[in-house]
C-alpha cells in the first residue's frame, strides 16, 4: 500500500478518535449511550472504505449507498475537527492567559464541551455544508486570452474550452452535465479539451442514456480532445478511453497530433500510470515527432510536471486535478504542491493555466471557490504575455 495512503488513513482514523474523545463528556454516562454513539462512529468511519469493497463485492445499489454516506461525512468530520480545533486551540490560549496573568487562579483543564455546544457546532457545519453544496452548482464560465509567439499555418487565433474534473459518478451527475453541455454550445469554441477525471469510481454512470447523449453533445470543428485522470485509473483507464472514445472523445496518451496544419495538440498519461504498472514517457518522447517551430499545446491532468514542459519550451500547458483545493483552506496546501495550483502563471517561455475543475470528488460541495470551465482565446504569433 503506497505511504501516502497509509497517511491519510491514520490521519482519517485518528481524527474519528479526537472527536469520539472530545465528544464523551457530553455524553450521558450511562453505556448504552456511550456505546451507540462509538458504533455509530465506527459506521461513519467504515462507509468509505465499503464503498471502495462494494465496487468489487457487493451490490452496485449498496455500494453506492455507503459512497454517498461516507463522501457526506467526509465533508462533514473535515470541518467538525477543524472547528473543534479552533475550540480547543482558544480554549488553551485562554487557559494560558489565566496561568500567566492570574498568578495561578483560574488555572484550567484541557476545555470540555457540553451537549448544547456539540449541537450548535453540528448545526454550523451541516449549514456550512449546505452553503457549499450550493455553491458547487454555480458554474461558471471564466474567460482568458493567452497570446503565443509562434505560429506555422493559417489559423491565426482559436477560441478553446477547457473541462476538466467532471467526476462523473453518483454524486455528481446529470445536472452539472446539463450545466456544462449548455455552456459550452453557448460558446461554440473552434477546439475542445478536457483535462482528465471525466469519470469519478466507474464507468456505469456512461451507460446512463441521458448522460451518454450529453457527453456525445460536445463537438468543435478542430475537435474534442481528453487525457486520463487518475479518476481514469481508479476506473480502469483502458475502460474508460473506450467507453468516453465512443461518446466522441479522442485520447490523447503520450501523443501529440496536428491541428488546423497550425499548431500541435499533445496529452500525457496522468501520472498514476506510474503506480498502475505502467511507464511514464518523458515529454520529449512525446514530443519526438514534432516540428517544434510550431506552437505546442499540452494537456496534462496534474500540474506536476510543469517544469519538464518548461524544460522543453511547450508553449501552453492546460491542467486540473486541484479543484484549487474544493474545501477551504486546502487551497493552501495546493498552493504549496503545485508550481500552479489554480488560475494563469508562466514559466520561462511556457503559459500555463490549471483550472479548478468543474465537478467534485467526494461530497458535491465547494467552499471558498466555484466550478468552472475556461474559456482561452488563443492568439497565435503574437509575443507577448497573457491578457
Amino acid at each position: 500500500m503506497p505511504s501516502i495512503v497509509i497517511i491519510v488513513l491514520g490521519l482519517y482514523l485518528l481524527a474519528h478518535l479526537y472527536l469520539f474523545l472530545r465528544l464523551r463528556p457530553a455524553l450521558p454516562r450511562r453505556r448504552g449511550p456511550r456505546r451507540a454513539a462509538a458504533g455509530i462512529l465506527v459506521f461513519l468511519f467504515s462507509t468509505l472504505f465499503l464503498a471502495g469493497l462494494g465496487r468489487r463485492f457487493l451490490p452496485p445499489e449498496l455500494s453506492d449507498f455507503f459512497w454517498r454516506v461516507g463522501a457526506w461525512w467526509f465533508g462533514f468530520i473535515f470541518y467538525a475537527i477543524l472547528l473543534l480545533l479552533l475550540l480547543d486551540l482558544a480554549g488553551l490560549l485562554v487557559g494560558a492567559g489565566r496561568l500567566l496573568f492570574a498568578r495561578g487562579k483560574g488555572r484550567r483543564r484541557f476545555p470540555n464541551y457540553g451537549r448544547k455546544t456539540f449541537l450548535a457546532g453540528g448545526a454550523a457545519v451541516a449549514v456550512l455544508l449546505l452553503a457549499g453544496h450550493f455553491n458547487a452548482g454555480q458554474l461558471r464560465v471564466v474567460s482568458h486570452t493567452v497570446r503565443l509567439k509562434s505560429s506555422c499555418g493559417p489559423i491565426r487565433e482559436i477560441d478553446l474550452v477547457l473541462i476538466s474534473d467532471l467526476h462523473l459518478g453518483v454524486l455528481v451527475n446529470r445536472g452539472l452535465l446539463r450545466q456544462v453541455v449548455r455552456e459550452v454550445d453557448s460558446i461554440r469554441p473552434d477546439l475542445i479539451v478536457l483535462a482528465g477525471d471525466v469519470v469519478d469510481r466507474d464507468t456505469r454512470i456512461l451507460e446512463d442514456r441521458e448522460v451518454g447523449e450529453l457527453l456525445s453533445r460536445l463537438r468543435a470543428p478542430l475537435g474534442v480532445y481528453a487525457v486520463t485522470g487518475n479518476h481514469e485509473f481508479i476506473t480502469g483507464a483502458d475502460r474508460a478511453v473506450e467507453a468516453l472514445s465512443r461518446l466522441g472523445m479522442a485520447f490523447l496518451r503520450d501523443r501529440a497530433v496536428m491541428i488546423g496544419e497550425s499548431f500541435y495538440l499533445a496529452g500525457r498519461e496522468d501520472v498514476t500510470v506510474r503506480r498502475r504498472g505502467g511507464t511514464e514517457v518523458p515529454l520529449g518522447e512525446v514530443l519526438a515527432g514534432v516540428d517544434r517551430n510550431c506552437p505546442v499545446i499540452l494537456l496534462d491532468h496534474q500540474p506536476r510536471r510543469i517544469e519538464e514542459a518548461a524544460a522543453e519550451k511547450v508553449d501552453l500547458i492546460l491542467c486540473g486535478h486541484t479543484h484549487h483545493g474544493q474545501f477551504f483552506p486546502l487551497n493552501l496546501v495546493t498552493a504549496a504542491l503545485y508550481p500552479v495550483s489554480w488560475g494563469y502563471g508562466e514559466m520561462g517561455e511556457t503559459r500555463i493555466y490549471v483550472s479548478g475543475g468543474a465537478g467534485t470528488w467526494g461530497p458535491p460541495v465547494r467552499i471558498g471557490n466555484t466550478p468552472e470551465i475556461v474559456r482561452l482565446r488563443i492568439l497565435f504569433n503574437q509575443p507577448g504575455s497573457y491578457l
